[in-house]
């Protein structure tokens, strides 16, 4: 008898076919030959079983003749390979094996020996998961389940981030009450109380949608930047304190400090904004302006020398008085920062020109790149009189008439470009940071600055007409064009100038840039000066299989962070313990305000929210209660990207007196390099001065098939949720597996296709290694114990020496390595091979914690 026969094809027949006798049927790998007189029917085969059916034909006694049909199961008779391994899996199959197998086997292993931990970033809880969520998630899965094949003790611990815009918005906008009716204090724990019902809310749907994609983790207790929280979303403030404590230790290195400096300010969310979390507008449409300065009579010389030897006459006046006077005319799409004007900068190696308006005989200098956009869009009726050198411009005075009267001097600024404009920049220290660091060069102190945290012009305008105005609106560019023409200063006016502009990333309103009195980081350390005995080793932090491209954008990125703002204006975050002197609005901050502040906010349910709901009294240390009467609370909150960059303090391996921790492994999104990535290393190195982190992997982005960004308006955008239940878990898991993150990832409908038939052969095979094994089921428990820890021992082995075989050029070890390497091109591993190995790494994760269903991995060696 044969023992054991694999059926590879399943054939059907829709009517009976005769068959010879000694006929032989092959079916898959086994041969059965049917010796008879007897006339045999193909019935139906399947890879469990078959049957046969045969006609007997027999005389009655009447002399008739008769057929009986009978049926023979000869499924009985031979060993046929049989699974209840599927080919195909519905989602809530998958789901279930997801939640408890894996979820099991997660929890029985994580307090073991050899721990690895994983710090997951925390997404903002806001909304549902996106595509990129899933790549990221299920990348950091995959790399876990490698080194719990290692023989780590693996543990990733989840979070969100809770605190910013992203949920203050939200929850103003569920507020049911006029928000512009109630007080400072009460509106603001109105927000809060809000915000937390959003953040929660968000959690526990996002968590839902984790775990749905296989993911394991600490799900019972993760933390989040309000705090660390339990299964049942209860609330322990000792995030927030560490935190605290955290800001308190930079403040005793002097690392922090309140001071004036242009930010970017969003007058939508009415906060200071931070680089990252702009975007950019290409279509955005702004009011371009020319206007003209009047040059004045230099100290040293009443006139402009030329190359060819003329001159002209300057003004000595407040505007122009004749004809032939000399004016510098200037372009901006920011007429709003006129008022604000403190300088003009010209490139001292540029070439300049004198022209001359033929009605007006009035004369103008501007590059001599810009003359024929000038004479399509300013003066069509203009002359060039004479060449100038740009370096003869420096130093010499203007005065602007029209908003204060002012005398003036022109800058050099090699940044200053011909073809921009008119190639002669107005500088608004408080509006540009360009225009800041030009001004500050000069040893100037003093800057003036008209706008409000509203974005309206303040009282102190210099012209009255423009006081609580918008600063963006029309109505205050139109009033500004008024002052100019009265001055005899407009040229002329581009109505509709489309330009890319900056933008608040969540309001998707224009952002301007203001001079408030703020807390930063020193820039002597977010420079990187501080940073440079840090930098090797950041570096050395990025895995070896990472595009040699990234420690030099990481050294650019960080090296053009001149500083960093942490205070914001909004309701919903930690608040930074400061007062302010009611008299002269001098700060008040110290360790001891921090240390006490702190311990109320661990003693308090709520946390934090004891700045709002506590009087000063309360809040002040007892060493400082007699100052009650002359201070004011300061309502700043810490930037969220601070919040989440001091996620590291909740690792293992601390004590309540020195906050420290160490990460393992750190995976993110490269966008993450001027993000989470430099706040981690800035409030780490400042506070203990090392990383907290070993190892650190980037992902690019997901596109489309085509290589678009993803977007609603394009429909090409790609919901992980619903993508699992039309797909499934594995097919979501197999696209990231079987990708090579270094890049952009692409999705679409042909890539899923191509993953969906991968895995069912996939599958196929797994089905096909199960059915060959299944007469095993009458051994004993023990027996089979012993031998599957055999099979999976081998396999093991095989999967670390294709690790050592991918990597052999490198001469990595298994600890060493990464899911890079299953990308790299050598010529000892072909792509597919590569990529089996890390399915069955990930694959013999799931049959551990499967076993006891018996359902073997492998069938090799289990003969006994």
């Amino acid at each position: 008898m044969l023992r054991r026969c694999s059926i590879t094809s399943v054939f059907k027949t829709s009517s009976k076919r005769s068959a010879k006798p000694s006929q032989f049927l092959s079916i898959g790998i086994g041969t059965i030959c049917f010796s008879t007189r007897r006339v045999f029917h193909l019935q139906t085969i399947t890879s469990c079983s078959f049957s046969v059916s045969y006609v007997q034909n027999r005389t009655l006694s009447n002399g008739s003749k008769e057929s009986e049909e009978h049926a023979l199961d000869y499924s009985k008779t031979i060993l046929l390979p049989k699974s209840p391994f599927k080919i195909q899996t519905t989602f809530e199959e998958e789901k279930n094996y997801f939640t408890t197998k894996v979820d099991n086997e997660y929890r029985h292993q994580r307090d073991g020996p050899s721990p690895f931990v994983l710090l997951d970033g925390p997404p903002f809880a806001n909304g549902n998961l996106h595509i990129g969520h899933a790549l990221n998630k299920i990348l950091k899965d995959i790399f876990l389940r490698i080194k719990m094949l290692e023989g780590h003790s693996v543990r990733m611990i989840p979070g969100w981030d809770v605190h910013g815009l992203p949920v203050e918005i939200k929850a103003i906008q569920e507020l049911p009450q006029p928000l512009a009716q109630q007080k400072k204090e009460p509106l603001a724990m109105a927000i809060r109380r809000k915000a937390f019902d959003v953040a929660e809310r968000y959690i526990k749907i996002q968590k839902e949608q984790f775990i749905s994609l296989g993911i394991m983790g600490d799900w019972d207790a993760f933390y989040c930047t309000k705090g660390v929280l339990t299964r049942l979303i209860i609330l322990d403030p000792s995030y927030e304190a560490r935190e605290l404590r955290l800001l308190k230790k930079l403040l005793e290195k002097n690392l922090l400090k309140r001071t004036l400096k242009p930010i970017y300010w969003s007058p939508s969310s009415q906060t200071a904004l931070a680089e990252s979390e702009l975007e950019y507008d290409n279509n955005y449409r702004s009011t371009a302006l020319y206007f003209s300065y009047p040059l004045l009579e230099d100290e040293q010389s009443v006139s402009c020398s030329l190359e060819d030897g003329e001159h002209f006459p300057v003004s000595n006046n407040s505007s122009p008085s004749n004809g032939c006077s000399l004016s510098l005319l200037i372009w901006t799409t920011t007429p709003w920062t006129i008022p604000s004007n403190m300088a003009l900068a010209i490139n001292s190696t540029l070439p300049y020109l004198i022209i001359e308006e033929q009605a007006s005989k009035q004369k103008f200098i501007i590059s001599e790149a810009a003359f024929s956009t000038i004479q399509r869009d300013v003066f069509p009726n203009i002359k060039p009189i004479s060449h100038i050198k740009g370096d003869q411009l420096i130093g010499r005075k203007y005065r602007d008439p029209a908003f204060g009267g002012f005398t003036r001097r022109i800058l050099n600024a090699p940044w200053v470009e011909a073809s921009k404009g008119t190639g002669i920049v107005h500088i608004a220290p408080a509006h540009g940071h360009e225009d800041f660091e030009l001004w500050k060069s000069t040893g100037q102190h003093q800057i003036i600055d008209f706008v409000g945290d509203d974005a309206r012009f303040s009282s102190t305008a210099p012209h009255s007409k423009l006081c609580g105005l918008e600063v963006l609106s029309e109505e205050t560019t139109c009033i500004i064009v008024g002052i100019l023409k009265e001055h005899s200063m407009f040229a002329s006016l581009i109505p509709s100038y489309q330009h890319s502009y900056p933008v608040d990333w969540r309001t998707k309103g224009p952002i301007i840039i203001r001079y408030p009195p703020l807390i930063y980081l020193v820039e002597q350390y977010t420079s990187g000066t501080l940073l440079s005995s840090q930098f090797n080793q950041i570096c050395s932090s990025l895995n070896p299989s990472q595009d040699p491209s990234v420690p030099s954008r990481l050294l650019s990125a960080m090296q053009g962070r001149s500083s960093w703002c942490i205070s914001r204006q909004r309701s919903w975050g930690i608040p930074i313990p400061f007062f302010y002197n009611i008299e002269n609005e001098e700060p008040l901050i110290s360790p001891e305000i921090i240390e006490h502040v702190a311990k109320l906010v661990e003693s308090n349910p709520r946390g934090s929210d004891c700045w709002w709901e506590e009087p000063i009294s309360t809040l002040l240390p007892p060493s400082m209660k007699s100052l009650c009467s002359v201070l004011e609370k300061g309502y700043d909150t810490l930037d969220c990207w601070f919040d989440s960059g001091s996620a590291w303090s909740i690792l293992p391996n601390q004590s309540d007196v020195v906050i420290e921790g160490i990460d393992d492994y750190l995976n993110l999104g490269v966008d993450q390099l001027r993000g989470w990535f430099q706040s981690l290393i800035l409030t780490s190195v400042g506070a203990i001065n090392r990383l907290p982190f070993k190892q650190c992997i980037l992902h690019g982005f997901v596109l489309d098939e085509s290589g678009l960004k993803m977007s609603k308006s394009i429909g090409n955008v790609i919901d992980p949720t619903n993508f699992i239940r039309k797909h499934g878990i594995e097919t979501l898991r197999l696209w990231v597996a079987s990708s090579d993150y270094r890049s952009e990832l692409k999705i679409g409908p042909q890539i899923i296709a191509s993953i969906t038939e991968m895995k069912k052969k996939i599958r196929n095979t797994v089905k096909f290694m199960l059915a060959n094994v299944s007469d095993l089921k009458n051994t004993t428990p023990a027996k089979v114990n012993h031998i599957l820890a055999v099979g999976l021992s081998q396999v093991d082995d095989a999967i670390k020496n294709g690790y050592s075989k991918i990597d052999s050029n490198t001469q990595a070890t298994i600890s060493d390595l990464d899911l890079k390497s299953f990308h790299r091109s050598n010529s000892i591993i072909s792509s597919r091979e590569q990529y089996m190995i890390l399915l069955l790494a990930d694959l013999e994760a799931q049959v551990r914690s499967a076993y006891v269903k018996f359902e073997p991995f492998t069938g090799a060696h289990l003969d006994p």
